[in-house]
């Protein structure tokens, strides 16, 4: 709005709305990036809210590189409950998921079942209780060159009863990442075949069940069904539900507005690195695309 001359939307793979900046507005652009319309298809079930899993107050970031920078952001989740984060690509959204899983540097109050977490690595984030499905499995989320056993079991390599501190038992090894695998019903060859030979959907079946195993209290989630077939998004989506439905707690990173309404039981809105609004998951989605549009023009 404040560079352009004209403005074109695209939505699943068409043009659908192009005008002349000065013909138009924010709210008419908002309408037709989300269609005005109510998600179709899917499971729409809501979740029991119980006790605050994780606490932010004051979440601040600075930009690193060409990333953008997180201003002031304070939000609660709560065991049994999705919260989605909508918005458009490129507000903080990634940041704000880095930040929190202790890949990025942040200043702020963060806190995960009552237990402060600042100055905390990654690595004893987990520990504490926190999965992560980062939005780009093939090169972060997985190791792809490496096999779908090791993939299945990384970040409990060096504990018991995988390790012992100096050697690793290639037979509990085998007998964890079975487990891992069955239990979210992977389809793979062999477990010595590279992960990279499984399709979209299963490569994110074995972040998930590597992420989800030890029954983690949060799950920070970044697109989880990018790249993934029909198939493959209907088992996310029902492992997603199954485990908020067990009393795990979501915060859920999606540009595809109907997962959002269809998974989350509250969703906030996030523009400029800023939490700029937060409504019910049955709220009108040209509210929702008001806040992701307007938010930051002239920013």
């Amino acid at each position: 709005m404040a560079l352009a001359d004209r403005v074109t939307v695209i939505r699943q793979g068409k043009i659908a709305f192009s005008a002349a900046v000065a013909e138009t507005s924010g709210e008419e652009i908002a309408s037709h990036i989300v269609d005005g319309s109510n998600p179709v298809g899917g499971e729409i079930r809501r979740g029991t809210p119980g006790p605050v899993v994780l606490d932010v107050a004051g979440l601040s970031a600075e930009a690193v590189e060409k990333s953008h920078p997180l201003h002031d952001i304070s939000f609660a989740v709560h065991s049994g409950e999705i919260v989605g984060l909508a918005g458009v690509a490129g507000n903080g959204q990634v940041e704000l998921m880095e930040a929190l899983s202790g890949l990025r540097q942040a200043k702020g109050r963060v806190e995960l079942a009552g237990i402060d977490l600042g100055g905390l690595d990654a690595e004893r984030r987990r520990a504490a209780g926190m999965g992560y499905i980062s939005p780009d499995r093939r090169h972060e989320g997985l190791v792809i060159d490496a096999s779908i056993e090791e993939n299945a079991i990384a970040g409990s390599h060096r504990a018991s009863p995988i390790s012992n501190g100096l050697w690793v038992d290639r037979g509990a090894m085998k007998r964890v990442a079975l487990e891992r695998l069955n239990r979210l019903s992977v389809k793979y060859g062999a477990l010595r075949d590279p992960v990279a030979s499984l399709s979209g959907g299963n490569q994110q079946r074995v972040v998930f069940a590597r992420e989800t195993a030890g029954s983690p209290q949060l799950l920070l989630v970044s697109q989880p069904t990018r790249g993934v077939d029909l198939n493959g998004i209907a088992a996310i989506h029902s492992i997603l539900r199954d485990f908020r439905d067990a009393g795990g707690a979501v915060l859920l990173v999606s540009e595809e507005l109907d997962e959002l309404q269809m998974l989350s039981d509250r969703i906030m809105v996030m523009a400029q690195g800023r939490i700029v609004g937060a409504l019910d998951a049955d709220a009108d989605r040209r509210e929702i695309g008001r806040l992701m549009v307007m938010e930051g023009v002239g920013a």
